[in-house]
């Protein structure tokens, strides 16, 4: 279960890492005032980003149990634990709305 988290957080990171320059390129190959050589190349500098840092491998999934279903993205946490956390008083200013 460690090694799980661990890896989830480095693809978070290499994500966080990579994104601004992978927006550059998305930018700079479909930008048409350029020669077709020069898009070719940096196309393949993008695939190559997209392979190491993209969204489909960073899922939604809480940090402590490791749920898919109702997570908090503010918090990265599912429910369940928001609720524990809510019972130990562990997180300020977080009310119960009725």
């Amino acid at each position: 279960m460690v090694t799980h988290f661990i890896k989830n957080y480095k693809t978070r990171l290499q994500f966080q890492n990579f994104e601004l320059q992978q927006k550059i390129l998305k930018a700079l190959v479909f930008n048409t005032h350029l020669s077709v050589i020069t898009r070719r190349k940096l196309s393949w500098q993008y695939s190559r980003i997209c392979f190491l840092s993209s969204l489909v491998f960073i899922k939604n999934k809480c940090i402590l149990s490791g749920r898919y279903r109702s997570v908090y993205r503010f918090f990265n946490l599912s429910r369940l634990v928001l609720k524990e956390f809510f019972k130990l008083k562990c997180i300020p200013f977080l009310t119960k709305s009725s």
